[in-house]
């Protein structure tokens, strides 16, 4: 049906608005091009702000309502601080809703906030990365009453607000602190009543992941958050009601109720109560690292946590709201899954305040029964930013009876029975002034874990300390097959757990003493090395002169570091026993210097049939390459008991070994020698001795068909030796034998490598038998020494396991040559002397004839 002109008219006047509409929202797209909103927002908020601003994307709707889409915002952080942004933001979008606009009232009917992330810095000297952030104007947040007046410019509702992954950081260096909120989640709807003059808010609010503590160490971590709550905002007062508000802290649901005035500051006061709530259920609170743990535990009895927040909260001023609380129980257990008993009567009366005056956490009771063994606790800490503690703990223990109520570690075993009396009263910064007494007890106990080699057993004694020191008369113990007895005192012990400068320093005095000791009972193994030895420390030397030296193998034992303080330590060992090595009547002290510097002061023992005195000092300021210099004297060592344990040189030769030498050097993280690194010098002298099965020699016999020279039986060896870049040096070495004098020079290196000439001056039977091929008859004889000993001289290469010794040639032909030259100048002088004396012969008999 085709419609009137009149009809037409009509349609045609009320499509005008619509038309007007439609060709606006052209035009406001065309006009605020993405380019054209950021040149119009950025400065602005910059300005603002007084911050760089960047943005990705910027884009503008118009139907159904006005819309603005922000991608890629970030807010750049204040200098001086962080070079991390202060905000970034992956999305940002709010709709408008048109109509209340003509009301001039702002409504935004969404919000949406994807991956927004906020670092919030407070710096050592109070200054807020966010000081100096915009002041709002009072006028353009206005109370829907006031929104009434054409005076004023609008009310702003927000109907729907999300934000999603969200993570917010608070780093507080003043206050050594700082908190994390990832995986921050809100839910927000609201509505305006204008009849009542009041907002009401639907919030959810999700927290992730809580993490609270100081900058290094965090005290609460994988805490989960969950709130919701209806708030009321009454415009006219100014004051915030939550209604019916739920928390849940790890699933441990609370109740949270209270109002917030804002006519000036925040002005909380704010009630979290939980009531009824079962012991069990406080375990929800443990971190993840640690709910292996206590899973499956259960427990009896009720809790009651309930927490005031009262206040205002003021920012700029550092002032936060007064937060209280208390949690008690009584008549409480626990019990562990696949364990026998519970423990039982656990009571708790604990109370807590932190304000900006008080800061303060009580446990008034702590108690609890394993079977027939009390523990009791009480703490008072006192100013969370300089605490002062006060605690007392005491237990009587049969430490056998344990596992049957708490799950031990793997392998872990405890027998005997101790008893604790301990109380600590002072401020933690100033442990030279803190009151601190008590006692630790033990009879018979037994500890021993699944990574100990050797479990401590049958230790016995009593551990006393104060404020200042920590001391036992006498210790008993043994550890695998060592025993011990220590008796020590330790001073200043608390400045091991303070930080504060000027501290007193920490001593000790001990006295060691040991009937047996083995130091693999003490050391252990280094389970990550696997027991492999160094590779630094894999250089040998299997025929090495006497002087020489094969690098100990690491037996895969790390550096254990050493206490930061300085102590004396007295030993009186009977018999100390080590991977290699079994030495007699050790006796010596040891000062260690800053837990850096060990100096061995006049050390003695008997080893290898001989005595050994040593002093010297041993590094560890660098624990990755420990140094030592060291002065050793040894007299009358069995030279092949000593030098077989380092090298197998030690056995082919006999004889009583006197030795002193100064070495300094370099280990690695295993205790083991790095060879480049060594330094030595040194005198080496054996007495009545032989030397039995050396390539060396029997080579030498080889070459002058002289087999009796394969062993040499002497009655003096004597050499200086000195180490250096991987080579002993060893300048004039003397050996007088039986049927043969030895002289050596040379060297040999670490790596057994030799390069060494050596002079043989034979007995005069063994001369009288010696065969040299190329060297006969009178050119033989020209090698002997006018006593009539034969001396021969060699040269001595390659190594150890591929040796070659052969004639040195040169010497011995230019001592045939000098032999000879002399023997013709010998025979011209006759000669010539022997015409002389004809000629003189002649002229007598001359002068004869004439008379």
């Amino acid at each position: 049906m085709a419609l009137s002109k009149k009809a037409k008219t009509w349609l045609i006047i009320l499509s005008i608005p619509v038309v007007l509409l439609v060709v606006g929202a052209i035009a406001l797209k065309l006009y605020f091009t993405d380019e054209r909103l950021k040149s119009l927002l950025i400065p602005r908020l910059e300005s603002a702000t007084g911050r760089k601003i960047t943005v990705s994307d910027v884009s503008l709707s118009v139907f159904p309502s006005i819309g603005v889409d922000i991608r890629g915002l970030t807010i750049a952080n204040k200098p001086g601080f962080s070079e991390k942004p202060m905000v970034s933001l992956e999305r940002m979008l709010a709709d408008v809703k048109l109509r209340p606009l003509f009301s001039r009232r702002l409504e935004i009917s969404s919000l949406l906030l994807e991956k927004p992330q906020v670092l919030l810095e407070t710096d050592e000297h109070g200054i807020t990365n966010y000081s100096d952030k915009v002041k709002i104007p009072d006028t353009t947040i206005i109370s829907s009453a006031e929104a009434g007046s054409p005076s004023n410019l609008a009310a702003i509702l927000f109907s729907d607000l999300r934000i999603t992954n969200g993570f917010i950081e608070l780093t507080d260096r003043q206050d050594d602190s700082k908190q994390t909120y990832n995986g921050f989640h809100v839910q927000a709807t609201g509505d305006f009543n204008s009849s009542t003059n009041q907002a009401r808010i639907e919030s959810k609010v999700a927290i992730d992941n809580f993490s609270y503590g100081s900058l290094t160490t965090p005290l609460i971590t994988d805490w989960r958050i969950n709130t919701e709550a209806n708030l009321v905002y009454d415009a006219a007062k100014k004051l915030a009601t939550i209604e019916n508000g739920k928390a849940f802290l790890n699933a441990i649901p609370m109740d949270v109720g209270g109002t917030i005035d804002m006519r000036d500051k925040p002005d909380m006061d704010i009630t979290i109560e939980a009531k009824n709530l079962n012991v069990a259920q406080l375990l929800n609170l443990t971190p993840k690292a640690y709910v292996e743990q206590i899973k499956g535990v259960q427990g009896n009895g009720n809790v009651e946590a309930k927490i005031l927040i009262k206040g205002i909260y003021d920012g700029d001023r550092r002032i936060l709201p007064t937060i209280s609380g208390n949690i008690n129980t009584n008549n409480a257990t626990i019990q562990y899954p696949n364990i026998a008993k519970p423990i039982t009567n656990i009571s708790i009366i604990s109370d807590f305040i932190r304000g900006n005056e008080k800061k303060e956490f009580h446990i008034r009771k702590l108690s609890a029964n394993l079977g027939q063994n009390p523990i009791s606790v009480t703490m008072d800490l006192i100013d969370f930013d300089a605490p002062t503690i006060k605690a007392i703990v005491l237990a009587s223990m049969n430490l056998g009876e344990v596992k049957d109520y708490y799950p031990l570690d793997p392998g872990t075993t405890l027998a005997g029975k101790m008893k604790a009396n301990v109380s600590v009263d002072g401020k933690v910064s100033n442990p030279d002034a803190m009151k601190s007494a008590g006692s630790l007890e033990f009879q018979g106990v037994t500890i021993a874990t699944a990574t100990s080699k050797n479990p401590i057993k049958n230790m016995n004694g009593i551990l006393t300390f104060n404020n200042q020191n920590l001391e036992t008369k006498k210790l008993l113990m043994t550890i695998g097959r060592s025993d011990l007895a220590l008796a020590f005192t330790m001073r200043n012990y608390l400045s091991l757990m303070s930080d504060k400068k000027g501290a007193p320093k920490a001593s000790a005095s001990v006295t060691l003493n040991s009937n047996h000791l083995y130091t693999a009972d003490i050391m252990g193994d280094d389970k990550a090395s696997g027991g492999k030895q160094s590779t630094a420390a894999k250089a040998t030397s299997s025929d090495a002169p006497a002087g020489g030296t094969q690098p100990a193998k690491s037996a895969g034992k790390s550096v254990v570091p050493l206490p930061n303080m300085d102590m004396t330590v007295n030993a009186v060992i009977g018999t100390l026993t080590t991977e290699k090595l079994e030495m007699k009547n050790v006796r010596g002290a040891l000062r260690i210097s800053n837990g850096a510097v060990v100096d061995m002061q006049n050390i003695t023992m008997n080893m290898f049939d001989g005595a050994v005195a040593t002093k010297g000092s041993l590094d560890f300021k660098n624990m990755q390459r420990p140094t030592f210099n060291l002065n050793l004297d040894m007299k009358n060592l069995k030279a092949n008991k000593a030098l077989s344990t380092f090298t197998s040189f030690g056995q082919r030769l006999f004889g009583d070994l006197d030795m002193d030498i100064v070495i300094s050097g370099a280990l690695d993280d295993t205790m083991g020698l790095i060879p480049s690194s060594l330094n030595a010098t040194g005198k080496a002298a054996i007495n009545n001795g032989k030397l039995t099965g050396v390539k060396v020699n029997e080579q030498i016999a080889s070459l002058v068909h002289l087999p009796d020279i394969s062993e040499i039986n002497f009655k003096d060896w004597v050499n200086a030796f000195s180490i250096k870049d991987g080579r002993v040096v060893i300048p004039d070495l003397k050996i007088a034998a039986l049927g043969a004098d030895y002289t050596v020079n040379g060297s040999q290196g670490l790596d057994g490598t030799m390069d060494f000439k050596m002079a043989v001056l034979l007995s005069e039977a063994l001369s009288a038998k010696a065969s040299i091929p190329g060297f006969a008859g009178e050119i033989l004889t020209s090698l002997k020494e006018p006593s009539g000993r034969l001396k021969l001289d060699f040269l001595v290469g390659g190594t150890a396991d591929n040796l070659n010794v052969q004639l040195d040639l040169k010497a011995l032909q230019a001592r045939a040559a000098d032999f000879l030259k002399q023997k013709l100048d010998a025979e011209t002088k006759k000669k010539t002397d022997d015409l002389k004396s004809k000629g003189t012969n002649l002229l007598k008999d001359l002068f004869k004839k004439k008379k």
